[in-house]
């Protein structure tokens, strides 16, 4: 039943992808960087959020955007990387496959990143 209910809210994530608020944050070398805002959650001292890496071109994995799912720490400015989703197409659209992150250490982000510029956009949203 809990692998038929995380199956089912996949899906639905999948689903509300082309309905999703995206706002738009940076844009470097081709890949812009995207927040979705109608999910960003706070929680027990911890934000949680998705980011889109959008590109302009395919990956040499055939990746053109992909999503990534985030717990920030705002006070410390660290961000654990929670899982990941990848598509074929732009803005989250054909799925090639969905996974968690087999590493979740915190991280703190580097200056001038797209990593930075996301938790930074969520923390203060």
């Amino acid at each position: 039943m809990k692998k038929f209910l995380g199956i089912l809210v996949l899906g639905l994530l999948l689903e509300s992808n082309a309905y999703a608020e995206w706002k738009k944050l940076s844009t470097y070398k081709g890949v812009t960087l995207y927040v979705e805002v109608d999910t960003i959650i706070k929680k027990n001292g911890y934000v949680y959020f998705w980011d889109l890496h959008d590109s302009d071109v395919l990956d040499e994995f055939g990746v053109m955007s992909s999503q990534t799912y985030y717990q920030a720490d705002c006070s410390l400015l660290r961000v654990k990387t929670l899982s990941y989703i990848f598509y074929k197409g732009s803005m989250g659209r054909d799925l090639i496959e969905q996974q968690e992150s087999v590493v979740k250490d915190w991280k703190h982000p580097a200056p001038n990143t797209f990593m930075r510029t996301a938790v930074k956009f969520a923390c203060n949203y």
